[in-house]
Protein backbone atom coordinates (compact mmCIF):
# COMPACT_ATOMS: atom_id res chain seq x y z
CA UNK A 1 0.00 0.00 0.00
CA UNK A 2 1.51 3.31 -1.15
CA UNK A 3 1.24 6.74 0.41
CA UNK A 4 -1.53 7.76 -2.00
CA UNK A 5 -3.69 4.88 -0.74
CA UNK A 6 -2.92 5.72 2.88
CA UNK A 7 -3.87 9.34 2.28
CA UNK A 8 -7.25 8.21 0.90
CA UNK A 9 -8.01 7.00 4.43
CA UNK A 10 -6.44 10.09 5.99
CA UNK A 11 -8.63 12.50 4.00
CA UNK A 12 -11.72 10.38 4.66
CA UNK A 13 -10.88 10.51 8.37
CA UNK A 14 -10.34 14.27 8.26
CA UNK A 15 -13.73 14.65 6.57
CA UNK A 16 -15.53 12.56 9.23
CA UNK A 17 -13.77 14.30 12.14
CA UNK A 18 -14.53 17.76 10.72
CA UNK A 19 -18.22 16.87 10.33
CA UNK A 20 -18.39 15.53 13.89
CA UNK A 21 -16.63 18.59 15.34
CA UNK A 22 -19.02 20.89 13.48
CA UNK A 23 -22.03 18.96 14.76
CA UNK A 24 -20.93 19.53 18.34
CA UNK A 25 -19.69 23.12 18.04
CA UNK A 26 -21.85 24.76 15.33
CA UNK A 27 -19.33 27.61 14.96
CA UNK A 28 -19.02 27.17 11.18
CA UNK A 29 -15.28 26.62 11.36
CA UNK A 30 -14.52 22.93 10.88
CA UNK A 31 -17.12 22.44 8.13
CA UNK A 32 -14.82 24.19 5.66
CA UNK A 33 -12.15 21.55 6.26
CA UNK A 34 -14.61 19.04 4.83
CA UNK A 35 -14.39 20.81 1.48
CA UNK A 36 -10.61 20.79 1.62
CA UNK A 37 -10.52 17.10 2.53
CA UNK A 38 -12.84 16.18 -0.35
CA UNK A 39 -10.64 18.00 -2.87
CA UNK A 40 -7.53 16.36 -1.38
CA UNK A 41 -9.25 12.94 -1.45
CA UNK A 42 -10.05 13.37 -5.15
CA UNK A 43 -6.45 14.39 -5.87
CA UNK A 44 -5.13 11.30 -4.11
CA UNK A 45 -7.54 9.09 -6.04
CA UNK A 46 -6.36 10.68 -9.30
CA UNK A 47 -2.77 10.24 -8.15
CA UNK A 48 -3.31 6.50 -7.67
CA UNK A 49 -4.27 6.12 -11.34
CA UNK A 50 -1.43 8.27 -12.59
CA UNK A 51 1.01 6.88 -10.05
CA UNK A 52 2.58 10.23 -9.19
CA UNK A 53 4.44 9.68 -5.93
CA UNK A 54 4.50 13.27 -4.57
CA UNK A 55 0.71 13.52 -5.03
CA UNK A 56 0.20 13.20 -1.27
CA UNK A 57 2.32 16.32 -0.74
CA UNK A 58 0.27 18.14 -3.32
CA UNK A 59 -2.92 16.94 -1.60
CA UNK A 60 -1.73 18.38 1.74
CA UNK A 61 -1.03 21.76 0.16
CA UNK A 62 -4.34 21.75 -1.72
CA UNK A 63 -6.19 20.75 1.47
CA UNK A 64 -4.71 23.69 3.36
CA UNK A 65 -5.31 26.23 0.59
CA UNK A 66 -8.89 25.12 -0.19
CA UNK A 67 -9.85 24.93 3.50
CA UNK A 68 -8.48 28.39 4.27
CA UNK A 69 -10.10 29.91 1.18
CA UNK A 70 -13.47 28.36 2.07
CA UNK A 71 -13.14 29.47 5.68
CA UNK A 72 -12.41 33.11 4.91
CA UNK A 73 -14.58 33.46 1.80
CA UNK A 74 -17.74 31.59 2.74
CA UNK A 75 -17.93 31.63 6.54
CA UNK A 76 -18.94 35.31 6.83
CA UNK A 77 -21.62 34.84 4.17
CA UNK A 78 -22.94 31.66 5.78
CA UNK A 79 -23.01 33.23 9.25
CA UNK A 80 -24.92 36.23 7.93
CA UNK A 81 -27.49 34.01 6.21
CA UNK A 82 -27.93 31.73 9.22
CA UNK A 83 -28.11 34.52 11.80
CA UNK A 84 -30.65 36.50 9.78
CA UNK A 85 -33.58 35.14 11.74
CA UNK A 86 -32.85 37.05 14.93
CA UNK A 87 -36.25 38.08 16.18
CA UNK A 88 -36.90 41.13 18.26
CA UNK A 89 -39.35 40.87 21.09
CA UNK A 90 -42.25 43.25 21.57
CA UNK A 91 -40.26 45.02 24.27
CA UNK A 92 -37.41 45.77 21.84
CA UNK A 93 -39.87 47.52 19.58
CA UNK A 94 -40.66 50.04 22.35
CA UNK A 95 -37.17 51.50 22.24
CA UNK A 96 -37.27 54.81 20.41
CA UNK A 97 -41.04 55.21 20.78
CA UNK A 98 -42.68 58.27 22.24
CA UNK A 99 -44.93 57.97 25.28
CA UNK A 100 -47.04 60.21 27.50
CA UNK A 101 -46.13 60.56 31.17
CA UNK A 102 -49.15 59.74 33.37
CA UNK A 103 -47.35 60.07 36.73
CA UNK A 104 -44.48 62.48 37.46
CA UNK A 105 -40.95 61.08 37.22
CA UNK A 106 -38.65 62.57 39.84
CA UNK A 107 -35.23 61.97 41.30
CA UNK A 108 -36.72 60.14 44.28
CA UNK A 109 -39.71 58.43 42.68
CA UNK A 110 -40.33 56.44 39.57
CA UNK A 111 -43.17 57.58 37.41
CA UNK A 112 -45.42 55.95 34.86
CA UNK A 113 -45.80 56.22 31.11
CA UNK A 114 -48.42 54.89 28.74
CA UNK A 115 -47.57 53.24 25.43
CA UNK A 116 -50.32 51.59 23.34
CA UNK A 117 -52.70 51.62 26.33
CA UNK A 118 -50.12 49.76 28.46
CA UNK A 119 -48.79 51.44 31.60
CA UNK A 120 -45.05 51.10 32.27
CA UNK A 121 -43.03 52.12 35.30
CA UNK A 122 -40.56 54.73 34.10
CA UNK A 123 -37.30 56.21 35.27
CA UNK A 124 -35.47 59.21 33.81
CA UNK A 125 -32.14 58.53 32.08
CA UNK A 126 -30.80 61.59 33.91
CA UNK A 127 -31.51 61.01 37.63
CA UNK A 128 -31.66 64.78 38.33
CA UNK A 129 -34.30 65.39 35.68
CA UNK A 130 -37.93 65.92 36.68
CA UNK A 131 -40.48 64.98 34.05
CA UNK A 132 -44.04 66.17 34.66
CA UNK A 133 -47.36 64.48 33.97
CA UNK A 134 -48.53 64.90 30.33
CA UNK A 135 -44.97 65.52 29.07
CA UNK A 136 -43.86 63.45 26.09
CA UNK A 137 -40.83 61.18 26.55
CA UNK A 138 -38.76 58.87 24.35
CA UNK A 139 -38.01 55.33 25.53
CA UNK A 140 -34.25 54.76 25.56
CA UNK A 141 -34.14 51.27 27.06
CA UNK A 142 -36.12 48.65 28.90
CA UNK A 143 -34.54 47.27 32.07
CA UNK A 144 -36.61 44.49 33.52
CA UNK A 145 -40.12 45.90 33.93
CA UNK A 146 -39.23 49.61 33.79
CA UNK A 147 -38.63 51.95 30.91
CA UNK A 148 -35.67 54.32 30.89
CA UNK A 149 -36.83 57.55 29.27
CA UNK A 150 -35.78 61.07 28.45
CA UNK A 151 -37.92 64.11 27.81
CA UNK A 152 -38.81 64.54 24.14
CA UNK A 153 -37.72 67.85 22.75
CA UNK A 154 -39.17 69.13 19.50
CA UNK A 155 -36.39 70.30 17.23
Amino acid sequence: MGLNEIFLFVWTGVFVVAILVELFTTDLVSIWFCGGSIVALVLCAIGMGIDIEPMWWISIIVFAVVSILLLFALRPVAKKLLMQREMKSNVDELIGMKARVIKDITELERGEIKIHDVVWTAEASNPNEVIKKDDIVVVLAIEGNKAIVKKYEIK
